[in-house]
């Protein structure tokens, strides 16, 4: 499954429209289907965005082995349907709080990598 592929998939599930999309991402509705389409590459700060708004990190998004739709985990925020109504506006927010999600996530899996200093007595 293409990177496009993926975010149609995950925007669909979610019930978001395209042009909410685009709207979050500040392009072209356009430009948007384009890039669902593969028809234009994505840029990195587009999928990232994208990502966070569903608490995907952008790995999530390009690097899956496999291509089956059914093999492919989705988190559980990428699963829940949004409320009807909310504009691209909302969408930027909600994309916002869940790149600090996405981060306190990460330092919180390296604080527990981190081996603690010995301690002297």
């Amino acid at each position: 499954m293409l990177v496009g592929d993926r975010i149609k998939l995950i925007r669909q599930k979610a019930g978001i429209s395209r042009e909410q999309i685009a709207q979050c991402l500040g392009v072209d509705p356009g430009v948007m289907a384009e890039y669902e389409s593969g028809q234009r590459p994505i840029p990195v700060n587009h999928l990232e965005r994208f990502g966070s708004l569903f608490g995907l990190r952008l790995a999530d998004l390009v690097l899956v082995d496999d291509t089956s739709e059914e093999s492919w985990d989705l988190k559980p925020r990428s699963r829940i349907a949004l409320p009807t109504g909310i504009d691209g506006g909302d969408l930027s927010g909600i994309a916002d709080v869940g790149r600090i999600v996405l981060n306190l996530d990460e330092m919180a899996t390296l604080v527990q990598k981190t081996p603690m200093p010995e301690q002297s007595n």
